[in-house]
Order: structure tokens, then sequence, then C-alpha cells
């Protein structure tokens, strides 16, 4: 069975990263980081791989990489998150008799 760890924090600059490089390092795992905002310096997998001296192929891509280097949901705002929700909105099962997508949805 595989186990997952996730570790959280609500600040910048708090030690997730490195905490994580050396929890990675020390099971031998593997790092996801799902959202990376900011690719101007060195990312957050980067920084895990240098730290936790992890093989590349145990570092996984992130599934989104937003340029601006602000929380994720801002730099989400301006780049990918509009795009993303109106494929997720206009996707969402309606009910048989509606053929309006939900009252929050874009697609409207």
């Amino acid at each position: 069975m595989t186990r997952r760890i996730v570790v959280t924090g609500t600040d910048t600059g708090i030690g997730k990263t490195v905490f994580s490089a050396a929890l990675v390092g020390a099971l031998d795992g593997y790092y996801w980081k799902p959202v990376q905002s900011g690719l101007e310096d060195e990312t957050d997998s980067d920084t895990v791989r240098r730290l936790s001296g992890l093989a590349a192929e145990r570092i996984l891509p992130e599934a989104y990489r937003l340029k601006t280097p602000v929380s994720p949901h801002l730099a989400a705002e301006s780049t990918v998150w509009p795009s993303i929700r109106q494929a997720l909105c206009c996707r969402r099962p309606r009910a048989r008799w509606s053929s309006r997508a939900p009252a929050d949805c874009w697609c409207r």
C-alpha cells in the first residue's frame, strides 16, 4: 500500500519546502507540488530536488505552473483559472429537463 503525506501551511516562508525536502529525502519518496506560482527563480520542486538529493524522476511535474509570484489562487485568477472553471462547468451534468448550465457557471 502506498502512503501519501500532505504538507500544508498557511503562509509564505514558513518552511514547507525545506520540510518536504527533508521528508521525501528521509523516506526516499516522491515529491509533487500541484500548483507552482512564480517561475522566475528556483521553483519549489527544484529546491526539493537540490536539498533532498532525490533523482529527477522522483520529482513529479506540477499540474499548473503560474508565472505570477503570488498566492496560487491570485495567480490563477488572471491566468488559467477562468478557462479551467469554464471547462469544468460546461462538463458538469445537467438535469435532463434543463438545457441551461448551472447558475454559478460562466457558460450559461
